[in-house]
């Protein structure tokens, strides 16, 4: 699911707290570099995992498209903890509770 080119959101890094008020805005292609440098780890070369929190996702771009990318490429997503887990192969996925 590509993203909207008119979808933003708003976040305040360290570096911006000097300066009141001041906000940096993350567009479209923000958050797909931000998705692409996540997903061109080195665990994913070799079947590992990679993991953000949940909240970082949300931040910086959708468990939506983290979802799609997985998918195009075969992976599994898996959220539990706070965090979003990307199992970085595509051999049979079975949970044991």
């Amino acid at each position: 699911m590509p993203l909207s080119p008119h979808r933003v959101s708003v976040c305040r890094s360290d570096s911006e707290t000097a300066v009141a008020g001041v906000y940096r805005i993350w567009d479209a292609r923000r958050m797909d570099a931000w998705l692409a440098q996540w997903f061109s780890a080195n665990q994913t070369d070799n079947g590992g995992v990679i993991r953000r929190k949940r909240q970082d996702v949300d931040k910086y771009s959708s468990l939506a498209a983290v979802i799609a990318e997985a998918k195009n490429r075969g992976w599994h997503v898996v959220e539990t903890g706070g965090q979003v887990v990307v199992l970085c192969h595509t051999g049979a996925l079975n949970l044991h509770t």
